[in-house]
């Protein structure tokens, strides 16, 4: 069956109107670097969209475009060669772990499957019942100190988001602390030079809730100047 030129011209624009809505609706997790192989195949089966006109016969305009359809079957394997490498990527790299919280409704399935799944692994690791410990291990006054000034810039600048932005479809997903602070920038709530403060204590706070070291003199750097950031976030509505 052979379309006509109008008719082929018509149906590559509205997959390219198509691919390029979803990329649109999904610009949050590629901004944040939350890119999954949905996302990456449709981004290439963008590109290759958008250079079909040059691989095959084709009018638009008043302009024709020819080359051989030989080219055209190369360039679209060697998409599909990219995109079962980064299959074959995935698949080396293990499956995917999202670290969403559940919902309170599933908690009681959850927390009964993760007393199955623990004991199963403590038994494997031949852990005794009588050396288990009822209570966490106790974290230095330092990372607590760290924990509660992140917390605080976190809520703060959530606050102020909120305020602002959020509205009911905002809500439903998550947007990290960095998309937050670069939205406020712009909007002209918060200043530039403000908001490198913040990342410069926010950057100080992470590793150390990450279970990494942090230096004395940047710790003493947070407890001379925390109090004063957070209170100056806590002045801006």
């Amino acid at each position: 069956m052979r379309f006509s030129e109008r008719f082929k011209i018509i149906w590559w624009i509205v997959l390219i109107v198509l691919a390029t809505s979803f990329l649109y609706s999904r610009r949050d997790y590629l901004l944040d670097e939350q890119v999954h192989i949905l996302e990456f195949s449709i981004f290439i089966i963008w590109v290759g969209l958008l250079l079909i006109p040059l691989f095959n016969e084709f009018e638009m305009f008043g302009f024709r475009l020819r080359q051989e359809i030989k080219g055209l079957k190369t360039e679209v394997k060697g998409l599909q060669n990219l995109i079962q490498n980064f299959v074959n990527v995935n698949k080396q790299i293990g499956p995917s772990i999202y670290m969403t919280p559940p919902s309170d409704a599933s908690i009681p399935v959850i927390e009964e499957r993760s007393r199955s799944i623990l004991n199963e692994v403590q038994k494997n690791l031949d852990i005794n019942e009588n050396v288990k410990s009822k209570n966490i291990p106790e974290i230095s006054d330092n990372v607590s100190y760290l924990f509660a000034v992140r917390y605080h810039i976190e809520r703060e600048l959530r606050r102020i988001w909120n305020h602002r932005f959020s509205t009911e479809e905002h809500r439903k997903r998550t947007i990290s602390i960095q998309n937050i602070l670069q939205q406020l920038v712009s909007a002209e709530v918060i200043d530039f030079r403000f908001a490198n403060v913040i990342s410069e204590v926010y950057s100080i706070c992470s590793p150390a809730i990450h279970g990494e070291e942090v230096s004395e003199r940047r710790i003493n750097f947070v407890r001379d100047i925390a109090s004063d950031l957070i209170n100056t976030l806590n002045a801006i509505e």
